[in-house]
C-alpha cells in the first residue's frame, strides 16, 4: 500500500505539472490567434480528463488508485484512450490476480506499444480487458499480451486488432 501512495503522490505531482503546461499552451495558442488550434488542443485535454473520470466506475478503489497512478504518470498520450464505459466489478478473490497482471501488462504497454506511436483504446468493461492496437509501425507482439494472459490464468481471445482478456 505504501508503494502505491508514493506512486499516485509522484503522479500527482506530475499532473500538475503537465495541467500547468496544457494551459501553457492553449494560452499560446491564444496570443498567436491560432484558436483553432486551442479549441483543438483543448478537447484532447478534456477527452484525456474523461478518461480519468471514467476511472470512477472501477468498483475496487486499489485498482482505481493503481491504474490512476500509471495514467497520471503516462500524461496526455495522443496514442492512448482509457474506456470505462459503465461500472466495471471484479471479484475480490480475483483482485491481486488482476491488479499484477495490470501491473505486468502496462509495463509492456508502455514499452512494447506506446513507444511505436501507436493508438491504443484500453477499454474495462463486463469483466473483460480490451486491447485495441491501431496503426502500429511493423508487427504487433501480441504473443507477448497473451503469454501475460497466459500466466495469470486469465484467458485472452485475438480478434482483428484487438486482444480481449477474461477477468
Amino acid at each position: 500500500m505504501e508503494k502505491l501512495l508514493k506512486e499516485l503522490l509522484e503522479a500527482n505531482r506530475h499532473q500538475r505539472h503537465d495541467f500547468l503546461n496544457h494551459l501553457q499552451v492553449i494560452w499560446g495558442f491564444i496570443k498567436i490567434k491560432r484558436e483553432e488550434k486551442a479549441i483543438e488542443y483543448l478537447q484532447e485535454v478534456t477527452d484525456y480528463l474523461q478518461g480519468l473520470r471514467d476511472l470512477n466506475k472501477i468498483s475496487h478503489i486499489e485498482l482505481v488508485a493503481d491504474i490512476s497512478a500509471k495514467i497520471l504518470s503516462l500524461g496526455l498520450n495522443k496514442g492512448f484512450k482509457i474506456c470505462v464505459p459503465e461500472v466495471w466489478d471484479i471479484e475480490d478473490e480475483n483482485i491481486p490476480k488482476v491488479r499484477d497482471f495490470l501491473n505486468e501488462f502496462w509495463d509492456k504497454l508502455v514499452k512494447e506499444v506506446l513507444m511505436e506511436n501507436a493508438i491504443v483504446t484500453l477499454t474495462l468493461n463486463e469483466g473483460k480487458i480490451v486491447l485495441d492496437v491501431n496503426n502500429v509501425n511493423g508487427e504487433f507482439p501480441w504473443q507477448i499480451f497473451s503469454s501475460i494472459g497466459d500466466k495469470y490464468e486469465i484467458r485472452s481471445l485475438a480478434e482483428d486488432r484487438k486482444l480481449i482478456y477474461f477477468v
